[in-house]
């Protein structure tokens, strides 16, 4: 019964709150200054991984390009973690363990 009321009430308030850290993360990239973009996107990235593994991507790759743009090496290798995350949550081990090295 305590499995079924988490289900019931905890997991649903856990992805709004979820949702609303991601709309908030969405406002400040839209504001913030290019060096500064960078960790929003790392962030949202970061956020959306448990409910939209897809949306994370995206965010990673756009990262990168970021990172590269500004010439960000932490940028870069943070973008780099993402995409090798994202293979290993998809069960691409071997490639996970290529983007990470």
């Amino acid at each position: 019964m305590k499995k079924l009321a988490w289900i019931l009430i905890v997991w649903p308030a856990s992805l709004i709150a979820q949702n609303s850290v991601i709309d908030s993360l969405k406002g400040a990239l839209r504001s913030a200054p290019d060096t500064s973009k960078t960790s929003v996107l790392y962030a949202l990235s970061i956020a959306s991984f448990d409910g939209n593994p897809e949306d994370a991507l995206a965010y990673g790759r756009k990262l990168d390009s970021l990172a590269r743009q500004l010439n960000d090496s932490v940028a870069i290798v943070d973008a780099r973690l993402i995409e090798a995350q994202y293979a290993w949550r998809k069960g691409d081990f071997p490639g996970a363990m290529k983007t990470a090295i």
